[in-house]
């Protein structure tokens, strides 16, 4: 006997509720009361009906009617903070490019939490967005499943290397971590620690840690000076990150940070204890944030182009909302070291 084809569904069409019925075999409004009043469902009518909808990524549609063109004309963004200067750049390089085409985002945050970032989504899905922009590409299962089988346009920021579940706009931490890691060692500096990020799993943060490890061995210097985050209190990590390395190699002569808030927490703890930067101390951070530039001493850093990668995003959603071909190959936007006053050769060395 053959096999049943399942219809294909244009690029980014929606599974209807007739479409769960039908494969469910029951009425349409059993699955309407599946999802508004499941207890009036039995166990395994629900059961069935849950698992249909979820095979054919099936979302409820929170939008009152059907709209004619089928367009929402609106992008579901959703980051890991709304604290990090950087991802604000990105979004005003989406709204810039998107307000180009009529569009507007609705935006959410899910606090580094993959599980909350699918709630998210599944959430913003019911509002029947046009295309998502998600920061990175490590999320779960659900997600994955739930947007793959809708089919929806997908950008994923901060992503480079790994899978990638549609297209992707970033740059290497790896290789810009491990720059950085090499241009403060350049500077004569033998002991330098690290100060990894809280969240352990997060892609961009493991490469970045890689980075750092893959330098410091390259150049015959200890590697396991590096200390982890306790909590998503960056500023305190990077103060309890000084403490710690310090107790851990009191030749302590560097550190970087995984991010600059992580590291301006390593510089006021270094003024706390009297400890002078650069000439005693270098350090270094990761993303140019509106601090990097503010704080004394100025930060030493990598910059990413946060507004145009946000502009490149949007792009990328409005060719294949509109039915062009977009290379599935990343865009590569690089990284530059941004050199200022925190990192300079050791007093003893001067």
């Amino acid at each position: 006997m053959k096999r049943a084809r399942k219809a294909k569904r244009s690029y980014g069409s929606w599974a209807t509720g007739k479409d769960v019925a039908a494969a469910a075999k029951v009425s349409l409004i059993t699955v309407s009361r599946a999802f508004s009043m499941p207890e009036r469902l039995a166990p395994e009518t629900l059961k069935r009906v849950q698992k249909v909808a979820e095979d054919l990524g099936y979302i409820p549609n929170a939008v009152a009617g059907e709209l004619s063109s089928r367009r929402s004309k609106v992008v579901a963004v959703v980051v890991p903070t709304l604290s990090n200067s950087n991802f604000a750049r990105t979004i005003e390089g989406l709204v810039a490019r998107l307000n180009k085409d009529g569009y507007e985002l609705l935006l959410s945050s899910s606090a580094f939490s993959p599980d909350r970032e699918a709630e998210i989504v599944a959430t913003l899905l019911e509002r029947r967005p046009d295309g998502i922009v998600l920061i990175g590409n490590d999320h779960s299962p659900k997600l994955e499943k739930m947007v793959t089988a809708i089919g929806i346009p997908v950008v994923e920021l901060w992503a480079l290397n790994g899978p990638i579940l549609d297209m992707a706009v970033g740059f290497s931490d790896f290789d810009a971590m491990r720059s950085m890691t090499c241009h403060v060692l350049d500077q004569g500096r033998k002991y330098v620690g690290y100060v990894d990020f809280h969240t352990p799993g997060i892609r961009r943060y493991e490469e970045r840690r890689n980075g750092f490890i893959a330098a410091v061995q390259a150049n015959g210097c200890p590697d396991q000076l590096i200390f982890s985050s306790p909590a998503q209190k960056d500023y305190e990590s990077g103060r309890l990150g000084l403490a710690a390395l310090l107790q851990s190699e009191p030749r302590l002569d560097a550190i970087i940070g995984c991010t600059d808030i992580h590291a301006a927490g390593a510089i006021f703890e270094c003024a706390r204890r009297g400890i002078h930067v650069p000439s005693v101390m270098s350090i270094a951070g990761f993303g140019d944030f509106e601090i990097a530039a503010s704080i004394e001493p100025a930060l030493t850093t990598i910059r990413s182009p946060a507004f145009e990668m946000g502009c490149h995003a949007a792009s990328m959603l409005m060719a294949k909302i509109h039915g062009e071909d977009v290379s599935a190959k990343p865009k590569d936007v690089g990284f530059e070291i941004v050199l200022r006053d925190s990192v300079a050769p050791h007093a003893s060395a001067a």
